[in-house]
């Protein structure tokens, strides 16, 4: 048995600069998955399903996903041997997915469930270019503001214990919810993108402390694509963009009921981190992000 001396890189202006760095994480990641990843297989979908704007919509989903693994792999490289990366370690995965699993259904439940009593909008099995789309929100999204950002910020402050969880649930959260504003530029209603922004914000803490607590991203991707997926069932509302459908009016008790969820998400959020098992957390990232210079052979 032997040690070897591994390199560890340098990366002083992501080192010096925080909040820079975040975002480029986060700007950076969007602009990969979507142009870069997305672009590409959307032209070889354009290629091969010429005229077909659906066909072409799912290659640029198709293709966000695979851009996702590519920064994730990107990612654990630039910071290797610091970093153990986002898809593995962690803690009780398999437990941790169950739960995932059933916020998600939970969630999806009391939402339809309203729906039948209250508004009674008509749902269904939507489009399967909203499957997909379900499943590249799960996994792009959650790559780039849980897995690169708020893995990032864990990195930044891991010193300080004090400045961890909530600071970084918090400002990553906040990142996502804003890039949603990005809808109202696809037409969608900006009351809409707004009411839209703050639930992202709340759901974003909650999967972000799923993180925090699992150690793995995948809990987190299939709860995110599972919600979605259910979002995506009232099928009048949306649109095959993902957007909500022009025409689309939220009455008082969609948005009584949006303000309930979300205060679900921020308790849920605030108990997934509660002091008690903060200990456990720290212990988890200290795991992720720590000094690899030696490794036994």
């Amino acid at each position: 048995m032997v040690k070897k001396e591994l390199k560890i890189r340098q990366h002083k202006f992501l080192d010096k600069h925080t909040y820079i760095g975040a975002l480029i994480f986060s700007i950076g990641g969007l602009l990969f998955a979507q142009i870069v990843g997305g672009n590409v297989i959307a032209a070889i979908f354009a290629v091969a399903f010429p005229e077909n704007k659906t066909m072409m919509s799912m290659g640029a989903e198709i293709g966000a996903i695979a851009a996702s693994f590519v920064m994730l792999c990107l990612f654990w490289r630039h910071f290797y041997p610091e970093y153990e990366g986002g898809l593995h370690g962690g803690d009780k995965v398999g437990k941790w997915l169950l739960i995932g699993i059933g916020y998600a259904v939970a969630f999806c439940a009391v939402t339809h469930i309203a729906n039948a009593f209250i508004t009674k909008d008509p749902v269904g099995f939507p489009a399967a270019v909203n499957c997909v789309g379900a499943i590249m929100a799960g996994v792009y999204e959650e790559t780039i503001y849980r897995g690169m950002t708020a893995s990032y910020l864990m990195r930044q402050w891991r010193a300080n214990k004090e400045k961890k969880l909530l600071p970084v649930i918090v400002l990553s959260s906040a990142v996502f919810a804003l890039i949603h504003m990005l809808n109202a530029l696809n037409g969608q209603d900006l009351f809409f993108t707004v009411m839209q922004c703050i639930n992202a914000f709340f759901m974003g803490c909650l999967m972000c402390a799923l993180f925090m607590r699992s150690g793995n991203l995948i809990p987190g991707m299939i709860m995110h694509a599972l919600y979605d997926f259910g979002q995506f069932m009232f099928v009048t509302l949306i649109n095959e963009g993902g957007t909500v459908a022009d025409g689309a009016f939220m009455s008082t008790s969609d948005i009584i009921q949006l303000v309930i969820m979300d205060v679900v998400y921020a308790a849920l959020t605030m108990y997934l981190i509660r002091p008690s098992v903060r200990e456990d957390i720290y212990r988890i990232w200290d795991m992720k992000w720590k000094d690899r210079s030696t490794e036994v052979l």
